[in-house]
């Protein structure tokens, strides 16, 4: 089983949980760690160990980061190094998330399953363009 960890800046992370909760129901095996004002590297770095810890029966754990550099990833960053069975992904969007929420259950092989999500996350930002007829008066 795959377990996820979100983390970042302010109520990012329970920003997340709100909308993934509205969309998907509540996820099992998911955590959500907000840095907020007040909180220093230290505070991140535990409160990211004690989600961990948690998880600790799970085969496979991914933090997700909102912003690649930041304090929550690289805190995250730090407990990635140290253990073999975690994944740090940073740029987290909502698209991301949903797919890892619902889609880790049947993952067979974590090394796919990591390179889909990605591709994934990466595709959530579109550009859209309206196009106004210049021609059309009402």
């Amino acid at each position: 089983m795959i377990g996820i960890i979100v983390t970042g800046h302010g109520s990012f992370a329970s920003g997340l949980k709100s909308s993934v909760e509205l969309i998907a129901g509540v996820q099992s095996d998911v955590s959500y760690v907000d840095f907020t004002a007040g909180m220093n590297t230290d505070d991140i770095k535990q409160a990211l160990n004690e989600s961990v810890e948690s998880m600790g029966s799970l085969d496979q754990i991914m933090i997700l980061s909102d912003i690649k550099g930041g304090s929550p990833f690289k805190a995250g960053l730090e407990i990635a190094m140290s253990k073999e069975n975690i994944t740090l992904f940073g740029g987290t969007n909502l698209p991301l998330l949903l797919e890892c929420s619902l889609s880790r259950y049947g993952a067979d092989d974590f090394e796919v399953f990591v390179n889909t999500v990605e591709k994934l996350g990466a595709e959530g930002l579109s550009r859209f363009e309206m196009n106004y007829d210049d021609d059309d008066e009402d």
